[in-house]
Formats: C-alpha cells, structure tokens, sequence
C-alpha cells in the first residue's frame, strides 16, 4: 500500500509515479475529465472505463465520460523516461472518518474502437499496464488534504509511455476504488483527466502542485517532440 493521505511527492509505486497534487481553479467544466465514477445505490466500491459505448460498471453517462485517442495523450520526462500525465479528482464526504479513498486497480488497454465495453476490466486483452502486476497493490488517498470538491484534482499519475508501444488508436483506462477498509467511495463521483497532445490541461488549467516543485527538484521535463 502507497499512503498518500497526507502527500505523496513523486512516490514510485507500481510502475507508476504518484504525486498529491492540486488544479485550480476548479468548477464545472475547467477540470475536463474522461471518464466519472460514482458507486450506485448501497456500494462502497466503484469501478469502469472511459468509453463511447454502453457503461457496463459505475460509469456516470454523460459528456464527461467518453473514449480518448492514443494520439492525444502528452508524455512528459521522469528521469529521462516518458511517462503519461494524468489528473484523479475524488470527491469524499469531508469528515475525518469517510474523507479516504482507496485506488485499487489500474489497467491500460488499446482498441481500434473507441466503442468497446467490459465488466470489472479493461475492455481489450492484454492489458499494457497492470497496477496489480504480480502484487496486490493500492493508493490511499484523502479528500481532506485539498477538499474543494469536484472540479479540483487531488492526483497526479504518470504511468509508462513504454506501455503503449505499438498501441491501437483508442486509449482505456480501467480504475477501481473504494475497496480498503477505511477508505470506501463514500461521496460524490470521481474522475480522470489528462494533458493532451499540445502539452497543456484539457481546458486550459493552472496547475498548483502543491507540496513539491518539479522544475526544481529537476525531475521532469516537457517532452517537445513525440
């Protein structure tokens, strides 16, 4: 387990770097997801993928769930490695004693369709990225260490552009949480975002990392050739 309820500054963990981190401003239709989740009815636990296609899992319908294209993903250099941005806004009760949340799962697949749907899983076989890849793991998280609510993010992950080597056209991301005990989905929706081709936020965002200068620590570094 990761515990990144009190911060976490470029924590290596699973293959993948996770960094506490906040976009402001925040509101409706800055914070651009791609994919919302929200547990249905009693569950304590969520899970689904971004698609244009029937939502089989914990999939909010609407505009903010859609498919993405490989093309359109931004990479950025972690110590001379690429690795793709993205954006985890949660959004928790803001008591102490239901404010955690548990990121349980990730996979990352590839399709030629932007259409395609599964239950608890990627949609296509095999996947590129398995945060669960040969260990049970998870991320917790703490909607009280930022709050502000949906629209602010409080996650930034970057996962391996090794892992989309020869990728298909349309890009999937699977997540779960809510699963730990102690940090189940227990509030509004949670959502994915990413940095786009043209290497700024989907909808123009000010990024505020709190907690840790990447310039500084010299760590990243725009990639400006693909």
């Amino acid at each position: 387990t990761l515990d990144c309820s009190a911060g976490c500054n470029m924590e290596l963990f699973g293959g993948a770097y996770w960094s506490t981190a906040s976009i402001q401003p925040s509101g409706t239709g800055v914070f651009k997801p791609f994919v919302r989740l929200q547990a249905n009815g009693n569950a304590t636990n969520e899970d689904g993928h971004n698609t244009d296609g029937v939502l089989s899992n914990d999939e909010k319908a609407g505009i903010w769930t859609h498919s993405v294209k490989t093309a359109d993903l931004y990479d950025v250099l972690i110590n001379g490695q690429a690795y793709y941005e993205f954006m985890l806004d949660i959004g928790e009760p803001a008591t102490t004693n239901k404010s955690k949340l548990s990121i349980d799962e990730i996979q990352v697949c590839t399709g030629d369709s932007g259409s395609l749907t599964a239950l608890n899983g990627c949609p296509t076989a095999p996947t590129t990225f398995d945060l669960d890849a040969g260990q049970d793991r998870a991320v917790i998280l703490d909607y009280g260490l930022f709050g502000g609510g949906n629209g602010n993010s409080d996650l930034f992950m970057y996962l391996p552009a090794s892992s989309l080597l020869n990728a298909k056209p349309y890009f999937y991301l699977y997540s779960a949480m809510g699963y730990q005990n102690g940090a189940t989905a227990a509030g509004s929706f949670e959502e994915w975002a990413f940095r786009d081709s043209t290497g700024v936020p989907d909808g123009g965002l000010t990024i505020a990392l709190l907690g840790m200068s990447l310039a500084g620590m010299g760590l990243v570094a725009r990639r400006l050739t693909k």
